[in-house]
């Protein structure tokens, strides 16, 4: 309804806009508005109370001046294509309303002489302060200030980068030392564990467990046996673990790797175990002790040496 009213709201200012002067031609003129009209009409039909539809379809047959050619021979084309209204009477039967509005003469065109829109525009003067000019050499009487510097600044940056790299220098200085005797020690444990021969490897497995006893405060070793000190260290482990390397040291028998091997992670479980051990001041300070180090500044690694006859001390009653 608000479209419909919208629309002949339009009409009627046209006709007055035209008047008598423009006919029916300024009037409708429009594709389609046979569309507009007939729910106009069906909307006055049924505020008088007559049942009213609108139909949109094709015309098959023609028999009134509505200018809406039929269909030919049975095929409609979109000039077929209108749109008119059904109201039912008291009787019951529907009557057909043409809605098609005069469409044969174009709107009419009309030119109306209009005077440009006058915006006056009030001009308001803009102080101005007197500014001496700048001097030639550029050093006195520049009164400008230097133009902003709108690129990115990374002074910041610099300054982050400055003081990180100090702190990094200073852990390192405090904390080099550490890390390299961390580094030297897993450098030997892999010496040894990486031995060629399997017996080396175990007797390095033993005195990679020797060394770690050492860097946690244990007496350096001078003449005793494996079993004598792992009866000093104490512990079933130790025990199992010295018995282990003078069998294969001593016995003469073949030792495979996977032997070898075995031993190392019996070796890795002690050394986890003792790691646990005291406090975390006892445990970092076991980690970068130098004491198993300097043992063997006083005699070559027995580990190391030899295992024929003479360059290690067969235990007791072997």
């Amino acid at each position: 309804m608000a479209r419909i009213g919208q629309l002949f709201a339009a009409l009627t200012a046209q006709e007055e806009a035209v008047k008598a002067d423009g006919g029916q031609g300024s009037l409708v003129a429009a594709v389609g508005d046979d569309e507009q009209f007939s729910v106009a009409i069906a909307l006055i039909a049924d505020q008088l109370g007559f049942p009213a539809r609108v139909v949109v379809g094709t015309r098959l047959t023609s028999d009134d001046d509505s200018g809406i050619p039929a269909c030919t021979d049975g095929v409609c084309a979109g000039r077929n294509l209108a749109a008119w209204v059904e109201v039912q009477g008291a009787d019951g039967r529907w009557a057909v309303l043409d809605a098609t509005p005069q469409y044969r003469e174009d709107l009419a065109a009309q030119t109306q002489r209009q005077r440009d829109p006058e915006n006056p525009t009030q001009v308001l003067p803009v102080p101005a302060q007197e500014v001496d000019p700048p001097d030639a050499t550029g050093t006195k009487g520049n009164s400008n200030p230097a133009a902003p510097n709108t690129g990115l600044n990374l002074a910041w940056l610099w300054v982050s980068l400055r003081v990180g790299a100090i702190v990094v220098l200073g852990l390192l200085v405090v904390l080099g030392p550490l890390l390299v005797v961390v580094l030297a020690k897993a450098l030997r444990r892999r010496a040894r564990r990486l031995r060629p021969d399997p017996v080396q490897r175990i007797a390095g497995g033993w005195d990679e467990l020797v060394d770690a006893r050492i860097d946690r405060g244990a007496v350096v070793p001078t003449h005793e046996t494996r079993c004598e000190l792992a009866f000093a260290y104490g512990g079933a482990a130790a025990a199992v673990l010295a018995e282990g390397a003078d069998r294969a040291v001593f016995s003469g028998l073949a030792v495979s790797a996977e032997q070898a091997d075995a031993y190392w992670r019996d070796v890795d479980a002690e050394r986890r175990r003792l790691a646990g051990e005291g406090s975390l001041r006892q445990r970092w300070r076991a980690r970068t002790s130098l004491a198993s180090f300097l043992r063997y500044r006083s005699r070559p690694d027995r580990g190391s040496a030899s295992i024929h006859a003479g360059k290690e001390r067969a235990p007791r009653g072997a």
